[in-house]
């Protein structure tokens, strides 16, 4: 009954052991309790070994009830065909770092976008002893929760999940550091598990009071959404399924509607989604959420090519050249940025192919490659000014109401 329950989200993982990346911790705990939607989000969290990817998950996992959670690191294909029924509906699948062939991402996409699996498999009658084929189908309803070191997704896969990307920069490394230090004193090792049991069991406690509403957003209609791209579809059936899920969280804040179903002339109990869970989602989606899941660019990418715009505007005032004729090589990157190495050149092959960054011959710097900025400005970003914004928003709804 909170108004201020997301907060204690947040805090409460940072408590239990991660720190900063607010937006990150709501996504994936939302995301999480989205389970119980018609159509759960999923998300896909990608950053470099080390980038604390598997942590952030880790972390949910702790505050999530753990019948409700399947995880697996290795899948066969044929697994899923042994899977009962009651294990498809209503979890969080965490699915890890694992790497799985076609045949399974195959799989995984259908329970993603159809809500269900369906196989044709070869199975021996027990009476005759012959080989016939036999459809295996159950209704799939999951969350479900992946990371990965590509910087480069399956576009199949992407356009199905909410793609996060984790802080690699110095200064988390050092938010990192402070907190395992923590973890290694007095307090660490004697203080914070007993609070930590107590935060995991109010969530626990939170997660079992929920109950099975039926829950609509009223103001569909007033909602603008880029159309840009084909995968702003289903981007926009995530933002929506995003305002439901807060709407659920936050059930007891609301008053109950009893509504009349047509179909069957059953009473049934509805929540509404108010102006509330709109700025929560508006907020994380416009934060950075569909800049990652909308382009092909990824966020680290275009960080990156912006301090190396910014590197190359003060050597270009320095050599009296244009930005465009300043070459430079990584090692000046990786001085100027404090970025490691193989986070630099896997984002360099990415500006390198989308034709951000030119290649010279490097034996001016006595190396084998140096590069060149093809322009002087920022990578194209999408544009969120045509989201409806919650102020928008209210004075439509206050027009429908005096209309």
């Amino acid at each position: 009954t909170d108004p201020l329950m997301f907060d204690q989200v947040t805090t409460d993982m940072t408590a239990l052991g991660y720190v900063n990346e607010e937006n990150n911790k709501l996504v994936v705990y939302i995301a999480a309790m989205s389970r119980f939607m018609k159509k759960p989000l999923n998300v896909y969290i990608q950053s470099g070994s080390s980038g604390g990817k598997s942590a952030l998950l880790s972390t949910l996992e702790q505050i999530i009830l753990p019948p409700d959670i399947w995880k697996a690191t290795t899948i066969s294909a044929q697994a899923f065909n042994y899977v009962e029924q009651d294990r498809f509906l209503d979890k969080v699948f965490f699915m890890g770092e694992s790497i799985h062939d076609e045949a399974i991402e195959g799989l995984v996409r259908q329970m993603q976008s159809e809500g269900e699996i369906s196989r044709l498999v070869t199975v021996k009658d027990e009476k005759t002893g012959e080989m016939r084929a036999q459809l295996i189908r159950k209704q799939v309803r999951m969350s479900f929760m992946v990371t990965s070191t590509a910087l480069h997704l399956n576009p199949e896969n992407a356009s199905r999940c909410l793609i996060l990307t984790a802080d690699e920069s110095k200064n988390q490394t050092h938010k990192v550091q402070q907190r395992l230090s923590i973890n290694h004193d007095f307090a660490g090792v004697v203080v914070n598990p007993a609070t930590s049991r107590k935060i995991i069991r109010k969530h626990y406690a939170a997660q079992v009071l929920l109950k099975k509403v039926y829950v609509y957003n009223p103001y569909c209609k007033h909602i603008r959404f880029p159309a840009a791209r084909p995968s702003m579809r289903r981007a926009y059936e995530q933002y929506l399924t995003m305002i439901d899920t807060i709407c659920y969280l936050r059930q007891m804040q609301k008053p109950d509607e009893i509504r009349t179903n047509p179909a069957t002339g059953e009473e049934i109990t509805c929540k509404a989604c108010d102006l509330t869970d709109y700025h929560l989602a508006y907020n994380l989606f416009t934060g950075g959420l569909l800049q990652n899941s909308g382009f092909d660019i990824p966020t680290g990418t275009r960080k990156l090519h912006e301090a190396i715009r910014e590197m190359v505007r003060v050597q270009a005032e320095r050599q009296n050249l244009k930005v465009n004729e300043v070459s430079f090589i990584q090692k000046q990157i990786r001085e100027h940025t404090q970025l490691g190495g193989e986070f630099i050149k896997k984002h360099i092959r990415i500006l390198v192919a989308y034709e951000y960054l030119e290649v010279l011959g490097g034996r001016r710097h006595g190396t084998r490659y140096a590069y060149r900025l093809r322009e002087d400005r920022p990578i194209e970003e999408m544009d969120l000014s045509m989201i409806t914004t919650p102020a928008e928003l209210k004075k439509l709804i206050e027009g429908d109401e005096l209309f």
